[in-house]
This record gives structure tokens, C-alpha cells and sequence, in this order.
């Protein structure tokens, strides 16, 4: 069975994105460069940035 990739819709303004840290806790260990990637989700991209609770959190479990 061949699966085809579905490209989803590009994101418009007040779309919610989902903010993760996947492999290691970059936002815990770079918080500002973090926040200015928050900064401009919302006010340059007009997208509703919504993070993970454990996103920020160094040595947190999968």
C-alpha cells in the first residue's frame, strides 16, 4: 500500500500552531531566542503560538 504526503493549508493570520521542543529543551536553554521566535509567530505572522507544556523544560521526559 503506497501512502501519498498530505500537504496541509498554509497557516493565515490567528491560525493556532503547535510549538514543541522534539529532541532536547532549546527553549529552556536559549529562553531568549525562544521568546523572540514566540514574538514573531504573533505579532509579525499573526499566529496563535500554542506550547507544549513541556517545551521549555530541560531533562523533561517524553
Amino acid at each position: 500500500m503506497t501512502r501519498s504526503l498530505v500537504t496541509p493549508p498554509k497557516a493565515r493570520p490567528r491560525d493556532r500552531v503547535a510549538v514543541v521542543s522534539a529532541s532536547w529543551a532549546g527553549p529552556g536553554v536559549f529562553p531568549d531566542v525562544h521568546e523572540i521566535g514566540m514574538r514573531v509567530l504573533r505579532d509579525d505572522l499573526g499566529l496563535i503560538p500554542v506550547e507544549y507544556p513541556t517545551t521549555r523544560l530541560v531533562d523533561a521526559s517524553p
